[in-house]
């Protein structure tokens, strides 16, 4: 089978994404939203990893660094796991593979005011140009948080898979007027625009990603694979 597929990225700086306004009444209305039952673990969690962080993009770049700091480990051989529960018992555990992590993080942040869904498909896969390869084995999951006027944004919490974007680099917020030019100051592991060699999440994920678009915490068409992560809407 071959098809085509068009796209465009948006290159937005964290200065951008930081002075970013408040998000259009529909967004909000419809990616806020929780379900009744989340445990209270999952918003607790999400305002003491973000506390001192004034803007929904330091608050991203927060939860990202979160995940892939080295406290949480990517495994993909533990149950799935469903329903609001099922996030409490990961942020307990601290082990998961990349439903867990996007699903997380996305509810995470719509707890501190951020639209956000996941977005289910797969990693660029391999080859150059025009021409890739894509494998079952890189079926991949990831949450994307609204800025208003650059759109959905990628973000990355699953260690060592996927790719992180340059924007999402953990960044120290101005102390002045802000700059349209990223920080110099190099992360702890350099962020690619390429997936890493093994990017696999097990096609069991999709029970749990399941779940959470029943409680209204994934778009209801998810991207095929990450891109710059703006303009897709649903």
């Amino acid at each position: 089978m071959t098809y085509s597929v068009g796209s465009v990225s948006v290159n937005a700086t964290p200065a951008q994404l930081r002075a970013a306004g408040a998000p259009p009444a529909d967004i909000s209305k419809r990616y806020l939203g929780l379900p009744s039952n989340l445990p209270a673990v999952v918003a607790d969690t999400a305002r003491d990893v973000t506390r001192g962080k004034t803007t929904p993009y330091d608050q991203a770049v927060a939860l990202q660094q979160y995940f892939t700091s080295g406290g949480f480990t990517y495994n993909t051989k533990i149950d799935s796991r469903t329903g609001p529960d099922a996030i409490a018992k990961f942020l307990q555990d601290k082990e998961g593979f990349c439903v867990h992590f996007a699903a997380t993080m996305a509810a995470m942040s719509r707890s501190l005011g951020i639209p956000s869904r996941v977005a289910i498909g797969f990693t660029p896969g391999s080859g150059n140009g025009s021409d890739r390869v894509v494998r079952s084995s890189n079926y991949h999951a990831w949450p994307e948080l609204y800025f208003n006027g650059y759109g959905w944004m990628r973000f990355e919490p699953t260690p060592t898979r996927g790719s992180t974007p340059l924007y999402s680099v953990q960044q120290t917020a101005p102390t002045s007027a802000p700059s349209t030019a990223p920080s110099s100051a190099a992360p702890s592991a350099q962020p690619s625009a390429q997936p890493s060699a093994s990017s696999s999440c097990p096609r069991s994920s999709t029970s749990w990603a399941t779940a959470a678009t029943r409680a209204r915490w994934s778009s209801t068409r998810p991207s095929r694979r990450p891109g710059g992560g703006a303009g897709r809407s649903c």
